[in-house]
């Protein structure tokens, strides 16, 4: 970047957002906070800091705070990434007006990949524990390519996390019939494992 022209100040910003991915990776999460906030400082027109405090912040499920954060990181450039993070906290806040705009925008951003859509959205919303509209979503993407065993996954641990272990159990079995990940197996079985335990079942 020094060599292109850059700022320096603006390559200490980017090297603080590396850092603070770094420490949000390992869970030190406002540790993380405290040096986005100072790539912000050295450069406020740092995209990236913008947008790692609103996905921050919406981990945390302080919508208000992340939604600000995705106001600011949106006003620098757009980024879809963004627009999923404001969608759900709009629903989360009962905002359905804009939820519904801003989900009209990511869906015609997504138009030719619509699955890949819904896969993030039904991310988002599992994040923040909306279990019902990550269900709904997953469902979407399976209604495109039932065959996707890492959907099946993904079914299967939203329906974990409303204690709807039949269901889970059928989402894994469906997963070790159509994974060809060794990995993805190997995640399925602990699961099936899990849930027969808590079943009282062999």
């Amino acid at each position: 970047m020094l060599f292109v022209g850059e700022p320096v100040n603006n390559i200490k910003s980017a090297c603080y957002v590396e850092y603070a991915n770094y420490l949000h990776d390992n869970k030190k999460i406002e540790k993380a906070i405290t040096y986005y906030n100072k790539a912000i400082s050295l450069n406020i027109n740092n995209y990236y800091a913008h947008g790692s405090l609103a996905a921050t912040f919406f981990e945390k499920k302080q919508f208000k705070q992340s939604l600000e954060y995705c106001k600011s990181a949106s006003s620098i450039k757009a980024g879809i990434s963004v627009d999923i993070l404001s969608h759900v906290i709009y629903e989360a806040l009962g905002e359905y007006s804009l939820a519904k705009e801003m989900l009209q925008h990511i869906l015609e951003f997504y138009k030719k990949d619509l699955v890949a859509a819904y896969d993030r959205l039904s991310y988002a919303y599992f994040q923040v524990n909306m279990h019902k509209e990550a269900e709904y979503y997953c469902k979407e993407a399976l209604k495109i390519n039932p065959s996707a065993a890492n959907f099946h996954y993904n079914l299967g641990m939203i329906n974990l996390a409303q204690n709807k272990l039949l269901e889970a159990k059928g989402e894994f079995n469906k997963v070790l019939e159509l994974a060809n990940s060794r990995r993805y197996k190997r995640y399925a079985i602990n699961k099936i494992v899990n849930i027969n335990n808590l079943l009282g079942q062999p």
